[in-house]
């Protein structure tokens, strides 16, 4: 396979939101504020989002939402991490692949690249007012390439 096939093929084959690569658990509600904000974010962006939005489509009372979150972006904190977790999900079962070096390669750094429906998440990332998120993601993404590519892939 070319390069262009081999990341259409790790992306198609391999795509889930965060949040279906999430371990269940207790705070089921937790997690269906994290989905509801996933999307939301995805569908109006990060800034365009309020904590009122994502209260009244759970249909819960704002203390709720303080309960599990101290701030929206706390929460966007979290979605990232779910996302970043999908990422390794990936990376993870192309390395388990019987395929080439070379695909291999190109299949873990494929898995490394958010969803075209996650662009706006990856927009707020890069908005100068969100530096600090920015940079939690991008070391959190290097910390992880870093501990994927110390397996062995051969």
């Amino acid at each position: 396979r070319n390069i262009p096939e081999i990341r259409k093929w790790v992306r198609f084959t391999f795509t889930t939101t965060p949040v279906q690569t999430r371990k269940n658990t207790s705070n089921n509600r937790k997690d269906e504020l994290l989905d509801i904000a996933y999307k939301m974010f995805i569908a109006k962006g990060y800034d365009n989002t309020s904590v009122d939005e994502i209260i009244k489509e759970a249909g819960i009372a704002k203390g709720t939402f303080y309960y599990y979150f101290t701030t929206k972006e706390e929460m966007l904190d979290l979605v990232i991490n779910n996302m970043i977790e999908k990422e390794i999900t990936v990376a993870s079962k192309v390395i388990e692949m019987p395929i080439p070096v070379e695909q291999k390669i190109v299949g873990i750094i494929s898995s490394f690249r958010p969803n075209d429906d996650e662009e706006s998440i990856v927009n707020a990332l890069n908005d100068d007012s969100n530096m600090k998120m920015h940079n939690k993601y991008n070391n959190k993404l290097w910390e992880q390439l870093n501990h994927q590519m110390n397996f062995s892939i051969y």
